[in-house]
Order: structure tokens, then sequence, then C-alpha cells
């Protein structure tokens, strides 16, 4: 096996020549600029003409576009706490497909908790003087703690489509319509879109979402023209379709499948199961959207023209010239969110999912109940259910002073069914403080957001002590209220504000299932 070698290729750096691969990188919420400003990435453009952090020192034709650093998410600063838009990141990676990238790496992917450096009297981050000195949240899909973020089931769903679709659309070259590098990210009234095609065959990419815009509306009356050698193709043929607000999309055209031409469909292909000897086509639907799948008659048995209604219930059955089966659902949006491909079968659940060779671990913060869809199986379509024995964690609050409290948490039985306790707290200050033996264990910088702590890492120490917890009062010329959303910002018509709100120990609950 022969390693491919990278090296940083953005912002004109030095790059290996044909002895590695150039990488590149986008980070719509970096900590060091404008963070109220509007994300450039959710336009597109032809990133194999004109890669991000352009100039650059090759010939970005000559290489596949790469991405080592999407920024999933970011770090909080102390001046600067940038919130992360969980649809601006799904927007960046769909408008990056689109643009023609075909490879991700992201930073971070799954946020942590910095390490001491060696000997235990120092932090990694004492020299940079404005990052947590043990929190590394990034508010990153994953978080610190290894708690879903909003971006994570966002990414999923493109994620699932990259996957199951990825040698059709590997070789598709981008194609941009007229006048779309005129396009800036505060422009409301046009649609931004693009295409991936080769030989005929394509996928189209709709955005309408822009972070930092509140005047965004319904894009209405779209109707897609397709220019093709030998073919006008329209979508949809007949009529015009809404892009709502704050919705992107991508929709196939002349999309073969298993012997039947997909003329075009008004839904996002999420993924393929093998089901009972035939392909099972997933897909999906934004709220608002009203899908349509259009086969081309020659290449199919019957009916060619469907307009299901989203739902688990929307199945139906194409059948190919020669004789093949193939079937389609089109989920609700919130049934995609909820969907991953586990073993070969597709998983709905809200639970969180650790896929195992025989299932999978469901994880629910809070609820001892959960609720599931494994498709296909005996049970169909159908929600399946387990619940768990419910367990209140014992745990108690001493305050000494607004700024100082101790938190008592021995969990000294064994719950089988419990993954994790999580310490939440719901406050207003400028910095929150962990401390065991006197020593900082886990740190956050306000951000309008509760503070969460995982305390199974520290249950050795939780026996035999309380967590002190220290708070800094938030200030009304501190910096960093410049760069939060509006809504989270305090009244300080009383001063400084420091305001703990609740306090509480959270059990994450755990159990298997198979399948």
């Amino acid at each position: 096996i022969v390693p491919i070698y990278t090296a940083t290729g953005w912002g004109n750096a030095a790059v290996l020549g044909n002895e590695g691969l150039p990488v590149c990188a986008a980070y719509p919420y970096a900590t060091l600029t404008d963070v109220t400003a509007r994300s450039p990435y959710c336009l597109f453009t032809d990133l194999h003409k004109k890669p991000d952090y352009s100039p650059v020192r090759y010939r970005s034709e000559d290489y596949p576009v790469v991405y080592a650093e999407m920024g999933c998410g970011i770090q909080m600063g102390y001046s600067l706490r940038p919130k992360v838009y969980p649809k601006g990141i799904a927007t960046m990676l769909l408008r990056s497909i689109g643009s023609g990238t075909n490879g991700f790496g992201y930073y971070m992917y799954h946020g942590g908790s910095s390490p001491k450096m060696s000997g235990g009297y120092a932090y990694f981050s004492d020299g940079d003087g404005m990052l947590p000195r043990i929190s590394y949240d990034f508010q990153a899909p994953l978080g610190e703690n290894g708690l879903e973020h909003e971006s994570y089931r966002r990414m999923r769903m493109l994620h699932l489509f990259i996957n199951d679709f990825q040698q059709q659309l590997a070789p598709m070259e981008t194609v941009l319509p007229d006048g779309s590098d005129k396009l800036a990210p505060e422009d409301v009234d046009h649609l931004r879109y693009a295409a991936r095609m080769k030989d005929g065959s394509g996928f189209l990419f709709l955005i309408n979402y822009q972070d930092h815009e509140v005047n965004r509306h319904d894009m209405m009356g779209i109707r897609m023209k397709i220019n093709l050698n030998g073919e006008t193709l329209y979508v949809p043929a007949q009529n015009s379709f809404t892009l709502p607000k704050d919705v992107n999309m991508i929709m196939p055209f002349n999309m073969k499948m298993d012997g039947a031409l997909l003329k075009y469909a008004t839904a996002q292909p999420l993924m393929i199961i093998n089901d009972r000897e035939a392909t099972h086509y997933m897909f999906f639907v934004p709220d608002g959207i009203n899908p349509e799948f259009l086969f081309d008659k020659a290449t199919v048995k019957g009916k060619y023209l469907f307009n299901p209604v989203p739902g688990l219930k929307s199945t139906f059955t194409v059948k190919t010239g020669s004789g093949k089966t193939i079937r389609i659902t089109t989920l609700t949006e919130s049934e995609a969110l909820n969907a991953a491909k586990v073993n070969g079968k597709m998983v709905i659940t809200d639970a969180t999912l650790l896929p195992s060779d025989h299932g999978a671990t469901l994880l629910s913060l809070s609820k001892p109940e959960f609720s599931y869809i494994v498709y296909p199986s005996d049970k169909g379509f159908a929600t399946q259910y387990k619940t768990v024995a419910a367990v209140e964690p014992s745990f108690g609050v001493k305050k000494y002073s607004d700024r100082l409290m101790t938190v008592h948490f021995n969990d000294s039985t064994i719950h089988p069914q419990i993954h994790e306790y999580f310490l939440q707290m719901d406050y207003t200050a400028d910095v929150a403080m962990a401390f065991l033996d006197n020593e900082l264990v886990d740190d956050d910088f306000w951000h309008g957001q509760p503070w969460i702590v995982a305390l199974n890492r520290f249950k050795k120490s939780l026996v035999s002590q309380d967590m002190t917890i220290r708070l800094r009062a938030l200030k009304n010329d501190n910096s960093c209220l410049k760069s939060l959303p509006q809504e989270v910002i305090p009244d300080f018509s009383n001063g400084s504000v420091l305001d703990v709100k609740n306090i509480r120990v959270v059990p994450e609950y755990q159990t298997d299932i198979s399948f």
C-alpha cells in the first residue's frame, strides 16, 4: 500500500509538486476574523479553477479538490466568541460538493479536552492568552463530551449521499450558470445554484441560505432549464416550485437506476438499501417541498410520473424495461435527520447511534425511552420501542457566594443502563471553571449556552471530594459581547452580570439493539 502524502495548499503555501496532494481549507466562522460577517461559503464557485483561500502555488486543475480543514466548528476565544450556525456548516458542505470537491477532512469533527503539559504544571494554551485552558469543544458536530450538536445530523445526511452515490458523483464536473461569479453574500433575491454532470447525467445543487442575513426570503417560481447535448431538460417538466428560506437541496437528473432512467426528482437522494432482492432508493424533501419523480417512460413499465406524500408510507415501485424492480421512499426532513446506515440497513432514531457488528448502541440524554426503526426487517417501517429503568441522580449544590459553589456527586451504584452523567449549568457570566484537588479540570467561556461537563472521568476524585465551581462576572465592556448574538446579551442595567439559573446532573441512558 502506497500512502498519499498531503500538504497545506491554501494561502500561497509551498507544496510538494508531484510528490503530494495539496489540500484545501475553509472556515466560515474563524475566530480571528469578523465573526459577524456573512460567510462566503454559501456561494458556488469552481474550486478546480479558484480554490478557497487563493492564491495558491499549484495548478489547481491538475489535482482533485480535497479538504484537510473544512471548518465545521470553531474554538471559543476570550475576546471573540463566534456562534457556529449548523445550517451554515451544512450549506458549506453542500456548496463544496457542488463546487467540485471530492474529498473531505474536517477541523474539528469531534471536540475534546486539552491535556496539561508534561508534569502537570502548565497548559498548552497558556501562551495563547485567548483560549480556554481545558475545553476544546470547538462547537464541533460532536462536542467535547461526545454529545451531538445540530450540525452532526445535518452533515450526516450529506455524508450518506456521498457514500452511496460517490461512483456517479466523483467523475462529474462542476457547471455554473452565467453570472454566478457576480453574486455576493448579501444578495437575497437570486437563487444560488450549480450542477455537477457527466455524459448528460448529474445533480443540481440549490442554496437559499445565508448566515447573518435576516432579509432572505422564499424563492418562488423556480423551474430549472438544463441544456444538454441533444436535450433540453426542464425541472419540473410542468409548473414550478418554491425553495423556502434557509433551505438547500440536491436534485438528480438523468440518473440511471438499475435500468430505469430517472429524468429528474424534486427530492434529495439520501441512501441506497438492498431490499429483498430489489434496490431501494431513499430520498427526502425539506419541509415545504413537494416531491416529483419523472422517469423516461421508454425505460419503465406502466406508470412513470410519481408525486408521493413524504413519509414512511410514501414507497412506490417501478418496474424497469428489463423486468427489475426498484423501490423509492421519500422521507420527511425530520426522518432523514434521524436516519443512519448501519450494516446495510437504514436506522431511524432520535437517539445517538453507535454502530456495532451486530446492531447498534443507542444513547439518550435524560430519557430512558428509546424508539427506532430498522429497515429492512420483519417489522418493516414500524417503530420499535425499548425502555430502561430510570435513574434519579443524587447530588447536592452548596452555594458560598454568587461566584463560588461546590457540587457533591458520588455515583457509587453501578447502573448498566447508564452510559454517562453530565453536569449541566444554565448560567450567565464571563467564565466558569471547575476544580478538583485544587486543579482546574474544565472551563467554559460563556456564549449563551449551558455549560456541560462529563463526570465519569472524575469518578475516582468525586468519591472523596466535591467539585468546586468558580465564576467570573460578565461586564458590559467585555469585547466578547460584540461577537455574540444579540438575543443572548444580558441586561446590564444593574451592573455586571453573574447569574446561575439552574444546576443539575443528567444521566445519559444506553441500550443495545440487534439486527
